[in-house]
């Protein structure tokens, strides 16, 4: 089953105060309206963290979506190949098998 993965800090929660990002919140319930599986896609919940540090930060996430987002979403740090689509704000779209960057910063050159 297809999934789409958002990325909390700075991308669904607001880094400087932890309010939530309107336009990504509405973003998640037009997917959730649309039968479509949100992931929460955070190196909060790494494997390199221990468990209690995974766990706790879970369950801030999932506390937040509820009061943000109106449901608990699942949290995870891993994609895999039915994610479809990633919202980050770390991340640059890169076509595929290209490796041509889209948007403005496929007029970059390395």
């Amino acid at each position: 089953m297809s999934w789409v993965g958002v990325d909390f800090d700075g991308t669904l929660c607001r880094l400087r105060d932890g309010l939530p990002v309107s336009s990504m919140v509405n973003k998640i319930r037009y997917f959730r309206k649309k039968g479509v599986e949100v992931r929460i896609c955070t190196a909060r919940v790494a494997s390199k963290y221990p468990e209690e540090h995974r766990e706790q930060h879970r369950l801030h996430i999932e506390r937040w979506c509820t009061e943000h987002v109106g449901e608990i979403l699942p949290v995870t740090s891993e994609k895999d190949y039915e994610m479809v689509l990633l919202y980050d704000d770390r991340a640059v779209a890169v076509e595929t098998d290209t490796g041509a960057c889209k948007g403005w910063l496929g007029v970059v050159q390395a």
